[in-house]
């Protein structure tokens, strides 16, 4: 199974304090606590492993985590979102699909990025949560997803913000 461990982190010296990479502009200070932030819930869901529904059905609790870390990986991800917007477009998207829409204008993630971490039918969370109910057996696929699409888009903002913002 492939973890965040063996993915490049982006934000390593920032992670530590007195990190050596000097933050040009002190308003992505924040996207960089943020994506600190994301980075460790990523870890969170690699610690847990397959969510397969077994597991589930014996551990009732291993979902709700799923679905917490995923809210928060949702709300971390707004937050950046319409930041960035703000910042480069001069605009405040309101709601979490504009948000993603924002960030796609600008170069950010990519369209194929956006349609994974903005599912159609509902937040990764959200699903969890229905799926937990009706058909436990799609959480594992839907946990992969999100986590998956969270640890590319933390490894594109991280190389978004270098580029763009001159941190």
């Amino acid at each position: 199974m492939a973890t965040l461990s063996n993915a490049p982190t982006l934000l390593s010296r920032t992670e530590q304090p007195g990190g050596d990479q000097p933050i040009a502009d002190p308003v992505w200070q924040p996207v960089k606590h943020r994506l600190i932030t994301m980075r460790k819930a990523v870890r969170q869901l690699d610690e847990l492993g397959p969510v397969e529904a077994h597991l589930l059905e014996s551990n009732p609790a291993i979902g709700l985590v799923c679905e917490r870390v995923l809210w928060l990986l949702a709300d971390q991800a707004f937050a950046v979102n319409t930041r960035v917007g703000a910042r480069a477009l001069g605009e405040m998207p309101q709601t979490p699909t504009a948000a993603f829409d924002a960030v796609v204008k600008v170069g950010m993630i990519d369209a194929d990025l956006r349609a994974v971490l903005s599912p159609p039918e509902a937040p990764h969370n959200v699903l969890v949560q229905l799926y937990m109910d009706t058909e436990p057996e799609k959480v594992a696929a839907v946990v992969l997803a999100a986590r998956s699409g969270y640890t590319a888009y933390i490894e594109e903002v991280g190389h978004w913000i270098t580029e763009h913002a001159g941190a």
